[in-house]
């Protein structure tokens, strides 16, 4: 056995303990079990590739090709995974079957190879099958590894799309977004990416009849998948469940969040539909009301130094329904829920940096005191919001002598 062999055995094995432990896993249960789906594949994969012969495909004639059966299922799994964990669904659906129908339909298309008996898949194996054989399997290939290139592009750009329309909406919800940006899963996407665009020149040497090139391309291939095997598993079984906070939420999150989006988008229209009535008030005198008692409630009580606030538990402690307190915020200042509590945040550190009371503490106890969960969230947003760091606001705060008072 070569040692390339060696590395994609124990990559399978590798791979089957980690299918175990997603799918037993009690944490993000449905999309741990939908990626053990594509772990178990690329472990059935590995391992073919790893006993990969003519001498022991001759002697196991009817497990040649078993692999390929499981290349189509690579690409679904990582999608419907990003899918359930970014929308909180409960199950996993009939309608998600669908996207495996292309392992089924190589299934059928191999048919024709999988009846053959003993003595003809050894033909060809040994590349001198009957010539209606040999055209139809060519084909077949051919076509087959068109579709995983094609496949892994698809599936890649909808996961990062579905990826980015998750990060701009949940900020409706939630007032910290550090352990749901799913940085992991944007680097696995396009590393997978990256593999199968080169794997994809492997086609084109197969088309040319290169075989040892293509050959050489598709083992950098599986060295590469049994890396990306110990990645993908140690983020995913890493991963908290995203919504522990909002797990009251009776519908999925995206339905959720474009509820709270429709009774915005409504209710600016009744205000925008008053103004336009000379006879009415400028702001309706409930709303108003509405407006100051937020505001009132933020700076009284200080409910953003609850470094896990969401936008029902505000709406909740207020008195208000989630949908309308996420429309009060968007018209009094005119932003989400997550820009909101973190300019609140931003201005309670602020007040920190300049009490003498607080001099001797570090960043990131002022951090922790604001509201944030990390100095390098503080950082970020400190600097995204006033254009310069924690320590750059102290030193012109102590050169200019700035008044230590909020606003």
């Amino acid at each position: 056995m070569t040692l390339y062999q060696l590395l994609l055995l124990v990559g399978a094995f590798q791979a089957l303990i980690m299918t175990f432990f997603l799918f037993v896993s009690k944490k993000n249960k449905t999309p741990n079990r939908i990626l053990s789906i594509m772990t178990f594949s690329w472990s059935i994969c590995c391992l073919t590739f790893s006993l990969q012969s003519d001498e022991f495909w001759y002697s196991y004639p009817h497990l040649f090709k078993i692999g390929s059966i499981f290349i189509p299922a690579f690409f679904p799994p990582l999608y419907l995974y990003i899918k359930h964990i970014t929308n909180n669904e409960k199950g996993f659906k009939k309608s998600d079957l669908l996207h495996f129908l292309p392992s089924l339909v190589y299934i059928l298309a191999s048919i024709p190879f999988y009846i053959q008996t003993a003595e003809i898949k050894r033909l060809v194996i040994l590349e001198n099958q009957p010539e209606f054989l040999a055209t139809y399997n060519d084909s077949i290939d051919i076509i087959y590894n068109i579709s995983a290139v094609l496949q892994c592009i698809i599936y890649s750009f909808a996961s990062l799309r579905l990826l980015k329309q998750f990060n701009r909406s949940i900020k409706s919800l939630v007032s910290d977004v550090e352990l749901i940006t799913f940085k992991w899963l944007k680097i696995l996407i396009w590393v997978n990416i990256i593999i199968w665009l080169f794997g994809s020149t492997g086609v084109i040497f197969l088309l040319f009849d290169s075989q040892e090139q293509a050959s050489l391309i598709y083992h950098l291939v599986y060295l590469s998948i049994v890396v990306v095997i110990y990645f993908m598993s140690y983020y995913a079984l890493k991963q908290p469940e995203v919504f522990r906070s909002l797990h009251h939420l009776e519908k999925p999150i995206a339905e959720e969040i474009q509820a709270i989006e429709e009774h915005i988008e409504m209710s600016l229209g009744e205000v925008n539909e008053d103004l336009k009535d000379s006879s009415k008030p400028i702001v309706d005198e409930k709303l108003q009301k509405e407006i100051e008692d937020v505001k009132t409630y933020l700076e009284k009580e200080k409910p953003y130094l609850n470094v896990q606030l969401t936008l029902p538990e505000l709406a909740n402690e207020v008195g208000f329904h989630r949908n309308h307190m996420s429309f009060v915020l968007n018209y009094s200042f005119g932003k989400k829920f997550y820009d909101v509590i973190n300019d609140y945040r931003i201005e309670e550190a602020k007040h920190l940096l300049l009490d003498e009371s607080y001099q001797d503490y570090k960043i990131g106890y002022i951090a922790e005191k604001s509201g944030f969960k990390s100095k390098a969230t503080f950082y970020r947003i400190f600097k995204q919001k006033t254009g310069i760091t924690p320590s750059e606001f102290k030193e012109i705060c102590k050169e200019e002598q700035c008044s230590n008072s909020k606003k």
